[in-house]
């Protein structure tokens, strides 16, 4: 389908529109990303409505004390060079021996529009002991479209 695309960037009326039958043989199936000669199926309308291959990844990141004394958590940062940086503490949490904390965030790719193949992310969380001695820990993440 060739639509106009308005200045909202919202698709407009079709200029032309294109069906490909593939019901006579289970083999010549189109999936979603699959080509057919110099054409690629990006997505597709159903009753339901227009399906988008977008990828939404969920993520929570945890914490636990695992020590026998109480740890506070000062900093706790997600960054990534395509997804920026995100500061997920804003008071200091004060953790209790077994006690944890967790942090939700989820990631949507479209894997139509990105160029790129492979995002990575890091998550930082600083503190500091019951001493007052500061303690960091820090995790790389990485999520790769096949």
């Amino acid at each position: 389908v060739i639509a106009v695309v308005g200045a909202d960037g919202n698709a407009g009326d079709a200029l032309q529109v294109m069906q490909l039958q593939t019901e006579c043989s289970a083999e010549d199936d189109l999936f979603l990303m699959n080509t057919f000669g110099a054409l690629q199926l990006v997505g597709f309308t159903t009753d339901a409505g227009v399906f988008s291959p977008s990828i939404k990844i969920g993520l929570a990141y945890q914490i636990e004390n695992v020590g026998r004394v109480r740890s506070e958590i000062t900093t706790a940062v997600r960054e990534g060079l395509f997804t920026g940086r995100q500061e997920l503490v804003e008071t200091p949490i004060t953790l209790q021996p077994g006690e944890n904390t967790s942090f939700p965030h989820s990631i949507t790719i479209d894997p139509v529009e990105s160029t790129r193949l492979f995002f990575f992310f890091t998550f930082v969380v600083r503190g500091v002991s019951p001493g007052g001695r500061p303690c960091i820990d820090a995790n790389l993440f990485s999520i790769a479209l096949l």
